[in-house]
């Protein structure tokens, strides 16, 4: 659960040129905000909390403390607005790999970004030692890059396969490094704001590269 911060106005606050991005913790065992504190809520809803202290953890500086008993539905943000808050840097989070590594002493200060794609492509790739023994997967290409990145999205990861066989068009996505896993940070695609159609889906059988 993660946004852009946005002003009394709910205009989007910029800092140096980019939006401002908030992600609420909580004190529980890994910072998460609860499934049934988030579940009333859809991406674009702009939601009003009582922050606390900030926590940033590694790349994640967007840490801040909540109160899991404060979200509430303010509004909705124009679907027509999100081209402004688009990040326009060629690579993502510094680099055009799947990872930011722990050792890079130049790697982002910052863990969220909001990227405009024309199309792409999901599918399903088989981890047989995995207890769900598949995971979602989305293709798309940024500034030239092609990306494979996992998909934790539960709205998109419950209704894509409706939209089989259809054409896409422009889709936003909201792009996360998730917490340290084996010496990296691995990038995930946390929110998908389609404008059209998504496209069908493989399977895609006994990978075994860990994310």
């Amino acid at each position: 659960m993660a946004g852009i911060q946005l002003d009394a106005a709910n205009k989007p606050i910029f800092s140096r040129g980019k939006p401002k991005w908030i992600r609420p913790i909580s004190k529980l065992g890994h910072g998460e905000v609860p499934t049934a504190c988030a579940e009333p809520f859809e991406l674009l809803d702009v939601i009003e909390f009582e922050a606390g202290m900030a926590d940033p953890e590694g790349h994640q500086s967007e840490n801040v403390h909540c109160d899991l008993g404060s979200f509430r539905k303010v509004g909705v943000f124009p679907r027509d607005n999100l081209a402004a808050l688009s990040d326009r840097s060629e690579k993502i989070f510094g680099n055009r790999g799947k990872a930011v590594s722990e050792e890079d002493e130049n790697g982002p200060n910052y863990s969220l970004i909001l990227i405009s794609v024309p199309e792409f492509r999901t599918k399903s790739v088989v981890y047989p030692d995995r207890p769900n023994n598949y995971q979602t997967r989305i293709e798309f290409t940024h500034s030239g890059t092609q990306y494979d990145l996992p998909v934790t999205d539960p709205l998109f990861l419950l209704t894509y396969n409706q939209f089989a066989e259809q054409a896409t068009c422009q889709q936003y996505l909201c792009l996360s490094l998730g917490t340290l896993h084996n010496h990296w940070y691995y990038k995930l695609i946390a929110g998908v704001i389609p404008y059209g159609s998504f496209t069908s889906h493989s399977q895609v059988p006994d990978a075994d590269i860990p994310f």
